[in-house]
C-alpha cells in the first residue's frame, strides 16, 4: 500500500481519493479545489488518466487513489513537484521531509557531484537512491508496489507545414496572448496581480498585456541599484504604461539578515527537495515589500518565466550553429553552458557525459531541439521555475502566463528561422509599443563586483567556497556566477555522502 505524504497541506485540496494543488483549465472550465475531484471522478485506468491530464492547461500536481493503485501527475513544467520512492511505498510533495522516515539511507554519489556542478540533479533521480521525481510532463502509476512513468508531453519542435505569412503568425500570436490573459483574469477573480518588472522582454510583455487588457488591480516592482539597467528600464516602462511600480533599493535591504533567517531556512525546506539549489533571487525584495504592506495578503504574483527560453533564446548559445550539431556536440554544449559551477573533470566528466547521453531524446533529428529538451526538463523545471517556492513560503499564489499551453505550443510549431535570435518574439513585443525607448545597458565587465546580492554572504561563506574550490580542483577568480558557489556552501555536508558511497 502506497502512503501519500503531503506536508504543505494548506495548498492542497484533499477530497475523496484525490489530492490536488494548483489550478488549470480543461474543457472550458477552471479547475480549482473541489472541481478537480469532479473532473477526474471518471478516471480509473492509466489511459483514462493520461487523456484527462492532456486536457489540462495550468500549473498543478495531482494524486488519485483507485483501490490499491496510485495515479499521479505534474504539469508540463513541473511547477509543483512530486516525488515517490522506487519501491512504491511513498508518494509525497516533499522529498527531504519524506526521506527522514525511510529505513535506509542510500546516497547517490554521481548525483551529489552533479549537484555541485550544475546546481540541480538531472534525469529521473535525486540525491537519494531511494527517491525519484515525477519529471516535467510525466504521469505516474504505482501498482503492486511497482512505479511506472510515462511522458504525456515532451518539449519537441515539430514545424507544421503551413503556408502562412509572418503577418498572419503575428495575428494568431496576438490572439492567443489575449486568450492566455483572459484565463489569468478569470482565475484571479479581482485579486491584485503583482509583477516583477525588469528590462527584459518577458516581464515587458506581461506589462504590455496587462495594459492592453486594462487590468486595473496590478502593481509592479523592481529592485537592485538605483542606476541598474533593469531598475531604470522597469520604471521607464511602468511610467510609459501608467502602471504603479515600487522600487526596492537593495542598498537598504538587509540581505545577510534575510539570508540567515528562519524564512530562508523554510524556503530551503520546500525548495531543495534533494534535487535543486533553491532559487532565492526575489526573496529579499519580496520580503521588504511584504513587511512594508505594499503587497496585499491575497495578491497573486505573476512571473515572466520562461518566455526567453520558449521563444528560442537558448539556440543562440550553441556552438557550432544549432543546424550543424551532432549529438556529442550537444553534450559538449550542455557541459560548457550548464555544468560550470564546480566543473567536473576526468572520470567524473566521463560519467556525466554518459548520463547526459541517456537523457537526450532519440525521436528528433534536430540537435537544437535536443538541447532545448534537456534545458526544459532539467534547468527550467528543476531550477528556474522552482523559484515559485519563494512565493509559496511568503503565502501567495502565483501564475506563469508564458508557460500557458497555447503560448508554448505556438513556439513549438514556429520555424527555427523565426526562433533564432528570438526574431519573431522580439519583433512582436517591439511592435506593441514602438515609441518606448530604453536606456543603454552600461554594465561593465566587472559589474559583478557591485552586485548587491553578494552582501548576503559572510566570511564563513567565502571561506567555505574556497574550500570547495580546493576540493574540486576548480580554482577561478570570482565572477557573477560565483554566487552559485557561495550558495552551495550550505550544502557542503552532502559531500561526506559522496565520499562514503563513491
Amino acid at each position: 500500500m502506497t502512503a501519500i505524504k503531503i506536508y504543505n497541506k494548506e495548498r492542497w485540496f484533499i477530497g475523496e481519493n484525490i489530492w490536488a494543488t494548483g489550478h488549470a483549465w480543461a474543457e472550458g472550465r477552471l479547475l480549482v479545489g473541489k472541481s478537480w475531484q469532479t473532473f477526474f471522478e471518471p478516471c480509473n485506468t492509466f489511459k483514462q488518466f493520461e487523456q484527462k491530464i492532456n486536457r489540462c492547461n495550468g500549473y498543478f500536481a495531482l494524486i488519485l487513489k483507485r483501490g490499491d493503485k496510485i495515479l499521479a501527475a505534474v504539469d508540463r513544467i513541473r511547477s509543483i513537484p512530486l516525488f515517490y520512492t522506487r519501491n512504491g511505498a511513498i508518494i509525497t510533495d516533499n522529498a527531504l521531509l519524506a526521506s527522514e522516515s525511510l529505513p535506509t539511507e542510500k546516497w547517490d554519489a554521481g548525483a551529489i557531484r552533479e549537484f555541485f556542478a550544475v546546481g540541480h540533479v538531472s534525469g529521473p533521480r535525486t540525491l537519494r537512491k531511494e527517491i525519484a521525481p515525477v519529471e516535467a510532463g510525466e504521469i505516474l502509476e504505482i501498482a503492486n508496489g511497482k512505479p511506472h512513468k510515462k511522458s504525456y508531453f515532451e518539449y519537441l519542435h515539430a514545424t507544421v507545414p503551413e503556408d502562412i505569412s509572418v503577418e498572419e503568425r503575428h495575428r494568431r500570436f496576438k490572439e492567443l496572448l489575449r486568450e492566455t490573459f483572459e484565463r489569468l483574469v478569470v482565475w484571479a477573480a479581482g485579486r491584485t496581480l503583482v509583477l516583477p518588472l525588469s528590462g527584459g522582454y518577458d516581464s515587458r510583455l506581461l506589462a504590455y498585456m496587462a495594459r492592453e487588457m486594462d487590468i486595473k488591480n496590478l502593481i509592479c516592482f523592481t529592485y537592485g541599484r538605483p542606476d541598474f539597467y533593469d531598475a531604470v528600464t522597469a520604471r521607464r516602462i511602468a511610467g510609459y504604461l501608467g502602471l504603479p511600480i515600487h522600487f526596492v533599493n537593495s542598498y537598504h535591504t538587509p540581505h545577510r539578515r534575510i539570508y540567515n533567517s528562519p524564512l530562508r531556512a523554510r524556503l530551503d525546506e520546500q525548495a531543495f527537495n534533494l534535487i535543486s539549489l533553491p532559487n532565492i533571487q526575489d526573496l529579499p525584495a519580496l520580503y521588504r515589500l511584504k513587511q512594508e504592506g505594499r503587497i496585499p495578503d491575497d495578491a497573486i504574483l505573476i512571473s515572466g518565466h520562461s518566455g526567453d527560453f520558449v521563444s528560442g533564446r537558448h539556440l543562440d548559445n550553441l556552438k557550432p550553429d544549432s543546424d550543424t550539431l551532432n549529438t556529442e556536440q550537444v553534450i559538449d554544449n550542455i557541459i560548457r553552458l550548464q555544468y560550470s559551477i564546480y566543473k567536473p573533470a576526468g572520470k567524473e566528466l566521463m560519467e556525466m557525459r554518459r548520463h547526459l547521453r541517456s537523457l537526450l531524446p532519440v525521436n528528433t533529428a534536430d540537435r537544437g531541439t535536443m538541447y532545448e529538451h534537456w534545458v526544459w526538463r532539467e534547468r527550467q523545471a528543476k531550477f528556474l521555475v522552482n523559484a515559485m517556492r519563494t512565493f509559496d513560503v511568503l503565502g501567495h499564489e502565483w501564475h506563469l502566463p508564458l508557460w500557458d499551453n497555447a503560448f508554448v505550443d505556438f513556439f513549438l510549431e514556429l520555424p527555427k528561422e523565426l526562433r533564432k535570435g528570438q526574431k519573431f518574439y522580439r519583433e512582436h513585443i517591439n511592435a506593441m509599443h514602438p515609441h518606448l525607448d530604453y536606456p543603454p545597458n552600461k554594465i561593465t565587465k566587472h559589474g559583478w563586483v557591485r552586485d548587491i546580492r553578494f552582501r548576503r554572504y559572510g566570511p564563513g561563506d567565502w571561506l567555505g567556497s574556497l574550500k570547495l574550490m580546493w576540493l574540486f580542483g576548480d580554482m577561478e577568480l570570482p565572477n557573477r556566477r560565483f554566487i552559485h558557489k557561495l550558495n552551495l556552501v550550505r550544502y557542503s555536508h552532502l559531500l561526506k555522502h559522496e565520499y562514503q558511497t563513491g
